[in-house]
């Protein structure tokens, strides 16, 4: 389409163009060109949805290779690198390099340099001692740095060349938006909570008419027909089914924000006890006016005095079929994929050993949006990757997995209970200084307190 170039003011052409990065989300591609003048710009948009929560990386740049990986950055994502004072605020989306958005500052810093030295010579100044720091990174001369990603969407990403395995150069966490966050991407949380509060009040009152009463009631039996929104977070667990089967089972609801739109929504939470292991909580949310939903789940007790470490070789069916749980704080290996996932990965999940498979293969592909675009050698090792999880979970190739939790919080099911478990090993010992470091047990101040 025609469009106003905003450097000559004659008219350009748009095209955009609405695509799908293979294992990420679609996107929509927006290029501009002037003929007259030369001028082209371009930026990238999100179609999808927006993640569940927000999204903060921090990526340590170490060598020249590090330097050229590609970037994902969303158009609510700020960058900066500390190690020379660099912040890049919110603006247009982009899918570059740590090189490209490192140049592309040092362009638009140097644009207009000649009329500004005419006007504000000490800016000017200041200006050029500044771009000398960034030619300095530019040019590979600063290694390492790092370059940290703040995005409260959660559609950025940084491209992990060592996929499947865990990049140690890569720290990532998520985190739940603050009420400033969501008006800044164009919600409106107030304004829903208000509009809540009216309708509440509104129906106390008796204000809202019989026809709209069975309007609603109306809605409410076609919605119940409908097929229920399947609200999975440990693989196959639907938390929209009762708990009544479950004696001990007490299901409390209370509300709270959503975490995606900042809308009323509601948590519901019970605790269910597993056999010869422990107490579960179980923690579902679901929001009626955008759809999001997650859940957690934990263990409650007391911590446990020691570690475990626990070995299944799997080997046929059945052992695909026990029950386990991979908690938040346990480390998992698989060693014939050359495969670690460090802790919190993947969260809380209680599911069956096939479904874990099943929640990794998902896991990684979600996370790693490049995977479709790797050079061939890259590419053939992926599909190999992939390929060995399709053969593991159809009982073609045996593997083993370890699952290493430092507050024994995981177990794999027996059973042949109270025999022995030929296929498992388990082996407890004392957590490390770096472990309980980690989990803030050594800071803590449990006598005379």
């Amino acid at each position: 389409m025609e469009s106003l170039c905003v450097n000559c003011e004659e008219q350009g052409k748009t095209t955009m163009l609405l695509t799908k990065i293979p294992f990420f989300k679609e996107v929509i591609v927006v290029s501009f060109r002037c003929e007259e003048c030369g001028y082209r710009n371009s930026e990238v948009t999100f179609g999808g949805k927006i993640a569940p929560n927000g999204l903060h990386i921090e990526f340590e740049v170490r060598s020249t290779d590090d330097y050229r990986r590609e970037i994902v950055k969303s158009e609510f994502a700020t960058v900066s690198i500390p190690e020379v004072g660099l912040e890049i605020p919110k603006g247009k989306g982009q899918i570059s390099t740590v090189e490209g958005i490192v140049q592309k500052v040092i362009d638009d810093l140097e644009t207009s340099q000649e009329d500004r030295r005419q006007v504000d010579p000490q800016t000017a100044a200041q200006i050029d001692e500044y771009l000398v720091k960034l030619r300095r990174v530019a040019e590979g001369q600063d290694f390492p740095f790092h370059f940290i990603i703040d995005d409260p969407a959660g559609n950025s990403f940084v491209q992990n060349p060592n996929f499947p395995k865990e990049d140690p150069q890569i720290r990532a966490k998520n985190y739940p938006r603050t009420r400033q966050q969501l008006e800044d991407m164009g919600f409106q949380p107030d304004n829903a909570i208000r509009q809540s509060e009216i309708e509440a009040d509104a129906a106390k009152d008796g204000q809202i008419n019989g026809a709209e009463e069975t309007k609603k009631e109306e809605k409410v039996e076609e919605n119940a027909q409908k097929e229920p929104i399947q609200q999975v977070g440990a693989h196959r667990l639907d938390f929209t089914k009762p708990l009544e089967d479950n004696p001990q089972a007490e299901t409390m609801q209370f509300e709270v924000p959503c975490h995606a739109c900042g809308e009323p929504g509601f948590t519901r939470m019970c605790n269910i006890s597993v056999p010869y292991f422990k107490d579960l909580i179980i923690m579902a949310f679901s929001c009626d006016k955008c759809g999001a939903h997650n859940s957690e789940i934990k263990t409650g007790g007391e911590v446990s005095k020691l570690a475990r470490r626990i070995t299944l070789k799997a080997e046929n069916a059945h052992d695909l079929k026990r029950d386990c749980f991979k908690s938040e704080s346990a480390h998992l290996s698989i060693p014939e994929l050359g495969l670690e996932l460090a802790e919190g990965t993947l969260g809380g999940v209680y599911t069956t050993i096939e479904g874990l498979l099943e929640k990794i293969e998902e896991n990684l592909k979600e996370k790693n949006p490049f995977v479709g675009d790797s050079d061939p050698v890259t590419r053939a090792r992926l599909e190999k990757f992939f390929s060995d999880i399709t053969d593991m979970r159809e009982v073609r190739k045996p593997f083993t997995l370890i699952i290493d939790d430092p507050l024994d919080n995981s177990f794999i099911q027996n059973p042949w209970h109270p025999e022995p478990d030929p296929r498992v090993e388990t082996f407890t010992y004392e957590r490390t200084k770096e472990q309980n470091d980690e989990l803030g047990f050594s800071d803590m101040k449990v006598d005379n307190y």
